[in-house]
């Protein structure tokens, strides 16, 4: 296997894979977010990624894969390679649903199919002298007086037959159409379902409005004039101490599974144009100094011209809290009420940065400076991670276990040039920007 061409390698792993059932289309080699192969049985969908190394295979590959499982919202990631895989790349792959295959692992893969070709060789070899024997006996039977019959018997019956020899097909190619790239395919490509766009509601709120209210030369107002509704039932997210040192590094080396997803749209402006392209998954853990949250974004487009108090207009995550949930619980905005802006930066000239808006009795968010956040992030082949540690003192909350607080995890999302925020995602369906009733909450564990 080593030995192979790397697309002759591709497509024996589809050969494999076909024995075990499953329907494989290849993804050619641009634009395919790392996949080679993709795979469907059943209810399954699988990303496979085919490496032909001889060396090792890193964490990074394996996190990049796990990235590009989430684009193409697949339940499985599989790396296939003839080389070794890294202690690392094991570890992180650990409870996560990917499956590595080392050489010795294609290599025992490869024997259980080539026994079984063998095996039903062999059996149809036993099948076609067992025919051939009691053809042979009628003959002798009919002809027992003709030499020329036992000749013809002897000679057919220890033939030697040919030894059974293993061929690999070759996987047809996709092309736009649909079609195959040969004539008479071996592997029969079935394209895979795509999902139908969300329709968006024709009259849809605006959600972070243009106009700023000047209070004082160096105070901005956030507007709030979503009218306030009362939604029941919040979603609660279960935040578990953290175990160990996370350094804020923009890598997600030191998190294990995330723990909740914003992928529910609850914004969208005029300038969206449909397309959805953004997901998230989310991490977060707390210790008694402050709340740590991480997060993985799905974007094929990395959009963000803004800085401070503009940072919503661009690519960014954006948290709201109540910190005391239980004791004014209401519709309105007010001083216990805390937003959060984090902003990856573009990966160039803007630096991750986050802004604080603090909520006033007067049921207005306003700008917070002074904030101690700790913000890093990374750029990747299918978005960014994002990593932050909020001090509990910017929050204004003494934490415990088994603390409630009000909260709603959002990401913002923009694929054009220039500060348009065009549609929001979030961990809860009923968020509404300046009503706590409609958030979720996170329970310290």
């Amino acid at each position: 296997m080593q030995a192979m061409d790397p697309i002759d390698f591709e497509h024996y792993c589809a050969w494999l894979y076909t024995k075990e059932g499953y329907k494989v289309a290849d993804t050619k080699t641009s634009g395919d977010e790392g996949i080679d192969l993709l795979l469907t049985k059943g209810n399954k969908k699988v990303v496979v990624q085919c490496k032909r190394y001889s060396g090792n295979v890193g964490q990074p590959v394996v996190r990049d894969l796990y990235g590009a499982m989430f684009h193409v919202a697949a339940t499985e990631a599989h790396l296939c390679t003839t080389g070794r895989i890294s202690r690392q790349a094991e570890s992180w792959a650990a409870g996560k649903p990917i499956e590595l295959l080392d050489g010795s692992d294609m290599v025992a893969w490869a024997n259980k199919w080539r026994r079984q070709e063998v095996e039903r060789s062999g059996a149809s070899i036993i099948w076609t002298t067992a025919t051939v024997a009691v053809v042979g006996v009628v003959i002798v039977a009919a002809l027992a007086l003709m030499a020329g019959g036992w000749f013809f018997f002897n000679r057919r019956t220890n033939r030697p037959e040919p030894t059974p020899v293993l061929s690999v097909p070759v996987l047809p190619t996709v092309t736009p159409s649909g079609q195959s790239g040969i004539d008479q395919p071996v592997t029969q490509i079935t394209p895979l379902p795509t999902e139908e766009a969300t329709e968006t509601p024709e009259e849809t709120p605006e959600e972070e409005p243009e106009e700023t209210v000047e209070l004082a030369p160096t105070t901005t107002l956030r507007p709030t004039d979503e009218p306030p509704t009362s939604v029941p039932a919040a979603v609660n997210v279960e935040v578990p101490r953290r175990s160990a040192d996370i350094l804020i590094d923009g890598s997600l080396d030191e998190w294990g599974d995330p723990i909740t997803t914003a992928n529910v749209t609850v914004y969208t402006s005029s300038q969206w144009d449909g397309t959805d392209d953004s997901e998230s998954s989310w991490y977060l853990a707390w210790d008694e100094q402050a709340l740590f949250i991480a997060a993985l974004v799905i974007d094929d487009v990395h959009a963000q011209y803004s800085t401070g108090p503009e940072i919503f207009r661009g690519d960014s995550l954006e948290i709201q809290f109540d910190t005391d949930r239980d004791g004014d619980f209401g519709n309105g905005v007010s001083a216990d009420e805390f937003q959060l802006e984090i902003s990856p930066g573009n990966f160039g000239d803007l630096a991750p940065e986050a802004w604080r808006f603090a909520g006033s009795n007067s049921g207005q968010y306003l700008d917070s400076p002074g904030h101690q956040i700790v913000v890093a992030a990374e750029e990747t082949p299918f978005g960014y991670f994002i990593e932050a540690r909020i001090p509990w003192s910017n929050i204004n909350v003494s934490p415990s276990a088994g603390l409630v607080i009000g909260a709603n995890l959002n990401v913002n999302d923009n694929d054009t040039a220039g500060p348009l925020q065009e549609m929001m995602k979030s961990n809860v369906p009923s968020r509404s920007y300046a009503n706590p009733t409609t958030w979720g909450t996170l329970t310290l564990r």
